[in-house]
């Protein structure tokens, strides 16, 4: 079960009603391009491959295409993530709940999408590498605390098992819709 709370913001609407631009952002390694490649494609790869700039993805969700937009959380990368800002639909922040470092960094990832247009957006975070419980360095509760108190929505997952994954750009796609 997916499990969310919403925020009331008013959501740039979609040039092309039928295409909506998702940033994923987050620390390296947290496996923002290996929860989109599991919900792309259904493939997960164990070995850690850092994306270089920017991996592009789309999905068709039945006449709505989700366009996927996976940046680099290296910060050599700053100068090239700034330009995708622009446009989108919605952020995606996407922590390792096994890893107190990448939750913490959540703020600096959300002054920096909010430094560069990403104000009247749609925002969500999740919690991935749910597979890995027992690893957990961020209880739940309190990531949803951190989540409810800005109004977004809250997902856990996991990349590996496929746990929630589909559930979540679902209601995401709901959300960006509405």
């Amino acid at each position: 079960m997916v499990e969310s709370s919403t925020r009331n913001i008013n959501i740039a609407q979609p040039k092309d009603p039928t295409r909506l631009k998702l940033i994923i952002l987050g620390e390296p390694a947290v496996g923002k391009s290996s929860i989109i490649r599991k919900w792309v494609m259904d493939t997960f790869d164990t070995k850690y491959e850092a994306t270089i700039g920017v991996d592009f993805f789309a999905k068709d969700m039945r006449g709505i295409v989700m366009c996927l937009w996976d940046l680099s959380g290296h910060p050599e990368f700053f100068e090239v993530r700034n330009e995708f800002y622009k446009d989108c639909h919605g952020i995606l922040l996407v922590y390792d709940i096994t890893s107190r470092r990448t939750f913490d960094s959540l703020d600096m990832w959300l002054r920096e999408a909010n430094r560069y247009g990403a104000n009247n957006v749609y925002l969500a975070i999740c919690g991935n590498k749910a597979d890995l419980n027992n690893k957990r360095a961020i209880p739940r509760n309190e990531a949803e605390s951190w989540a409810d108190s800005r109004r977004f929505d809250y997902f856990e997952v996991s990349a590996a098992s496929g746990q929630n994954v589909s559930d979540m750009f679902e209601s995401i796609k709901g959300k960006l819709r509405a």
